[in-house]
């Protein structure tokens, strides 16, 4: 593939809005994808290539890969019919003779072959997301990337931040609610800016009522 053709799926790749279902290529187009992480490559398979590709490859090529995407939006669901097992394996039939047709044999690999016993797999053990540990080793990482001081518990640590994080983000999103403060979005988005998903229900506490203060929760918990 040429530069050219790089940079201009670059270029759309940058201008693309992506769902909060995934996660934003941080590697450039072109470059080595062989450190991206599980959500990365699922936000490459199943959104980028379909449209960053089409323009770039011969159809066939382009085809037998979809061959491949498609299998892929049904692998990556939470349930599976056995009607969808049979359809996966015939997608990826597909996608594996596609591959056998168009590239030399050198190119072709035992994880191609394997693609072929995801039948029997899900048939035995049910949907990959059950057994496959990516989300496990994404939350190992998230956790291994908490800085401590080493003079306290973990979870202590984790518990404060977290409990920060949260109320900064309850923050913003009060403040948001009045306009005049929308140019400001780019500021408050770095102020949550944070390695894991905040989820709460509280909110924030108007100026006459007594702050939030994490440590005096984090204590609070453990007494």
């Amino acid at each position: 593939m040429k530069n050219n053709n790089l940079l201009a799926m670059q270029t759309v790749a940058a201008m693309m809005i992506l769902s909060s279902d995934y996660t934003k290529l941080k590697t450039k187009i072109g470059k080595d994808f062989s450190h991206i992480k599980a959500d990365e490559w699922k936000s490459w398979i199943l959104v980028y290539s379909p449209m960053l590709l089409k323009p770039v490859l011969l159809s066939n090529i382009f085809n037998g890969w979809m061959h491949y995407v498609k299998a892929c939006c049904v692998l990556v669901k939470l349930s599976i019919s056995f009607i969808e097992i049979d359809q996966v394996h015939r997608y990826l039939q597909e996608f594996c003779q596609s591959c056998e047709d168009t590239y030399e044999p050198k190119v072709l690999t035992y994880n191609m072959h394997l693609h072929l016993h995801l039948h029997d797999k899900i048939c035995d053990f049910g949907p990959v997301y059950d057994y496959w540990l990516f989300g496990f080793e994404r939350y190992n990482s998230l956790l291994k990337n908490n800085k401590t001081n080493r003079k306290d518990r973990f979870e202590t640590t984790y518990m404060t931040k977290f409990t920060a994080d949260a109320y900064k983000a309850d923050y913003v999103r009060n403040m948001l609610s009045c306009p005049s403060l929308i140019p400001f979005l780019p500021l408050f988005e770095k102020l949550t800016s944070t390695t894991a998903p905040i989820t709460t229900y509280a909110t924030y506490a108007p100026t006459n009522q007594q702050s939030f203060q994490s440590q005096q929760f984090v204590d609070s918990s453990l007494s």
